[in-house]
């Protein structure tokens, strides 16, 4: 029942972590990073089975989960994939350390097939400069192949063979993780954000405005 309808997305701005100190934390070889809470509604089970795939051409590679909340049940989950060697767990409300995290990363991934609003960890990664994989329902902000690579929802194998492709091509994952940032820098600013608002408080405030825009509504 809204005649008119205007969606602004947040915005985001924090200084890159250092992937030194998260290599430090996580060791060698490639790193797909997941950051955020672990409820149903995120769909890891999709990424379990996706990497499951991964795994079976990447077997160094790792899926690093970095989380506050508590992670027993998921790793349980992933163990019974048998991707107990495969997944690591990192227990975190440092912020700074999730920023290390992902500086740290390969790969960043929101498996999500739902969602309402606007995933912030895609700002998180896009901020990073990160190649980011994400299901269709979560991609919001993302533009396929060329600020991140966008998947069917609940297509596991596509969102492996997306996943490998990134592993195996350096130079893609830097391009698309570039202009994430870029993205991230142009799009989603708080100042940017803030004038937006500015605006609409403007139009409903003002009634000379109001009917100037249904004029042009008409």
């Amino acid at each position: 029942g809204v005649a008119r309808q205007r969606v602004v997305p947040p915005g985001i701005d924090y200084e890159p972590g250092q992937a030194s100190r998260g290599r430090q934390r996580l060791g060698p070889g490639p790193i797909v990073l997941y950051s955020g809470n672990l409820d149903r509604y995120q769909d890891l089970d999709l990424l379990l089975k996706a990497f499951r795939l991964v795994a079976n051409t990447q077997p160094g590679a790792r899926l690093v989960f970095s989380t506050n909340a508590p992670f027993e049940k998921l790793e349980a989950r992933a163990r019974a994939l048998g991707l107990d060697e495969q997944t690591v767990f990192v227990q975190t409300n440092d912020f700074g350390v999730v920023r290390d995290l992902l500086a740290a990363s390969d790969v960043v991934v929101c498996p999500r097939q739902v969602c309402l609003g606007f995933p912030i960890k895609i700002l998180n990664y896009m901020a990073a400069g990160q190649a980011i994989v994400a299901m269709k329902g979560s991609s919001s902000g993302l533009r396929h192949m060329e600020n991140g690579w966008v998947v069917a929802n609940g297509d596991v194998p596509g969102m492996a063979a997306a996943i490998t492709a990134l592993l195996e091509n350096p130079a893609l994952s830097r391009d698309l993780g570039d202009c994430a940032r870029s993205t991230a820098r142009n799009e989603h600013t708080w100042d940017r954000v803030v004038d937006t608002i500015e605006e609409i408080y403007s139009q409903v405030t003002d009634p000379a405005r109001q009917d100037r825009s249904k004029v042009g509504q008409s």
